[in-house]
């Protein structure tokens, strides 16, 4: 169980970051294209 658990967690937390890390990026994006207009 432990180990099926921390190997979800290997899975599953790259994918979590790079979709924390997207949106971030989009919303950085969003708020620049707001401040130039």
């Amino acid at each position: 169980m432990s180990f099926s658990m921390s190997y979800a967690a290997m899975f599953f937390t790259p994918q979590i970051i790079s979709t924390i890390f997207f949106d971030g990026t989009q919303v950085v994006m969003i708020l620049t294209i707001h401040w130039k207009i």
